[in-house]
Parts: C-alpha cells; structure tokens; sequence
C-alpha cells in the first residue's frame, strides 16, 4: 500500500477513534490553542522551501473541485469521468478498521466514520476521496492526480469545528523528482510545524523538519507530531 494512502486511512481511523473516545468521557488540552511562541520567518528557511511551505492554513491552495459539489455524499455519481477516464465510486466505512461496502445504505449505526472515492479500471485512486465523521461533518479530505507521467497527492484533514489540522501534499514525476511536505496547524491557523523531503532528477533527497519555527531532528518532531495527536485530537473531535 503507498504510504501517502496509508496515512490517509491512519488519519482517518486516528480522527473516528478520537471522536468515539471522547464521547466516553475522555479529556484533553489542544496546546496548540494557548502555544502563542510560534514565530516563523521565510527568510529563516531553506531556499527549495520558502514557496512551498503555508504559515496560515488559509493560504493553502483551494481544492481542486468545489466543496458544493462533494460535501452531501449522497449527491456523488456512481461515475465520473475524469481527463477522459470514466472511474467508479467506491464506498467505505468502519471503527477501528477499514470495510468496504456497496453503497451509503450499508453504512452501520456504529460506524464511526465512512468515506467516498473514485477508482480508475486499475483500481487506483483518481480525484476527490472524502471522509466523514458519524455526525456528518467532514474529517479529511483529498485529492488524486494523475498524468500520464506524473502523480499529485494532496490530503487535508479537519477538527470537527472545522479548522484545519493537517495537510500534506505529494508530487511525483516518473524517473524524475519527487517531493512530499506535512504541515500541521493551530486552531487559530498558524503553522505549527513541517517535514519536507525533496528529490531531484538524480535521487539525492533532502529531508527537512521544523517545529515553532525551528529546525528539529526527525526524532524531534515525531515525538511533537505524536503529542500533538494525543492531545488535540480527543478535543477536536468532540461533538458540539
């Protein structure tokens, strides 16, 4: 399974899981709500960066279909024909596990989430793929693009009020470069923190990651990003 595909199902199950915990009882702080020393300067960072790299989650790029068009699920077309390739809706749901299922009508009351999809003949993912809370508000969202010689990947997940918490995008081109950025933001939507692995033509990558505004190690900033889910996620999940 791609890795990209794999966090987005992670993600997914992390977000449901959360929900479900918290409607128990669990508590939490979200610290990114009361964490006001985040300070970043493009300036401050690597030249291949700098462009790539949002400081407010509103100024990610907007999603390649409008959100009218997808948000209802059951407003989706058991086809759609994207670039001249008719691809075919396939439906998702679960707790703690992934089940494929034929329809929206097989949906279960004890479903925590379910998400909707396109897939080409070949099975691969195209286009938009959305994933929704019990409640019916949007977890996470993304987006599959592909060329004959290229790969784009973008996913954006949400706090169940609606702000962004993550977003990752990804670009490969067939035996060229590659590269693949995860941003993580506040309530308020300052960027918390970053990782960045580039790749030229050649192979040789590097590989960036960045905390409040400071270059941290890998160790570092799994160790922050695997708090911050902890933490937030109970929180952000919590129904209103």
């Amino acid at each position: 399974m791609p890795r990209t595909v794999a966090l987005c199902i992670c993600i997914g199950i992390a977000l449901s899981v959360a929900a479900a915990l918290t409607s128990h009882g669990g508590q939490s702080t979200d610290p990114s709500v009361v964490d006001n020393r985040i300070d970043w300067n493009l300036v401050d960072l690597p030249l291949p960066v700098r462009a790539r790299i949002h400081i407010r989650a509103e100024s990610l790029p907007p999603f390649p279909m409008a959100d009218s068009l997808l948000r209802n699920p059951r407003g989706w077309p058991a086809t759609r024909d994207f670039g001249g390739v008719i691809c075919s809706l396939r439906v998702m749901a679960g707790t703690d596990g992934i089940r494929t299922i034929r329809s929206l009508a097989d949906v279960r009351r004890s479903d925590w989430w379910h998400s909707l999809k396109y897939r080409d003949h070949a099975g691969r993912a195209v286009g938009p793929s959305y994933s929704w809370n019990r409640d019916g508000s949007v977890s996470e969202r993304a987006w599959y693009g592909r060329g004959h010689d290229r790969e784009v990947f973008s996913i954006t997940t949400y706090r169940r009020s609606g702000e962004v918490y993550m977003h990752e995008t990804s670009s490969r081109i067939a035996d060229g470069p590659y590269e693949r950025i995860q941003e993580f933001f506040a309530r308020d939507g300052r960027l918390l923190g970053f990782a960045c692995t580039l790749s030229d033509s050649g192979g040789a990558r590097t590989h960036l990651w960045y905390w409040a505004g400071e270059q941290v190690n890998r160790r570092d900033y799994d160790t922050r990003t695997i708090e911050l889910h902890r933490t937030t996620l109970p929180s952000s999940q919590r129904r209103p």
